[in-house]
């Protein structure tokens, strides 16, 4: 199709930046997440349909960027600086630093 994934700091940018460079809280703003912003807390267990909530758009006028579902990035899942795994579950992230796997953003409909 001719498109390229964002990588993760794009996909940031988009979501939470706004046009003087500052940052929201939420793509849409400040305002905790509220049934009309986003699909949140399993108001619906599938993702609802793209657009289909016109006052959670960023400041760039992107939407579902948080709550609906998942996106994925073209960003390599890997440790940040100083990253340890937990005692004890040591495989939870480790094992999917192999670079096969990519970070996703955005998130479930549990907010």
């Amino acid at each position: 199709m001719g498109k390229e994934l964002p990588i993760e700091a794009q996909f940031h940018r988009a979501a939470f930046g706004t046009t003087n460079g500052s940052e929201r809280d939420y793509p849409w703003g400040n305002e905790l997440p509220r049934p009309y912003l986003g699909n949140f807390n399993f108001e619906r267990w599938d993702p609802a349909p793209g657009g289909s909530y016109p006052s959670g758009r960023s400041a760039f006028g992107e939407e579902d960027l948080v709550g609906n579902g998942w996106e994925w990035t073209s960003t390599v899942f890997a440790p940040l600086s100083g990253f340890q795994a937990f005692p004890f579950y040591p495989g939870y992230s480790p094992d999917f630093f192999d670079g096969k796997h990519f970070v996703i953003k955005g998130g479930a409909t549990r907010y």
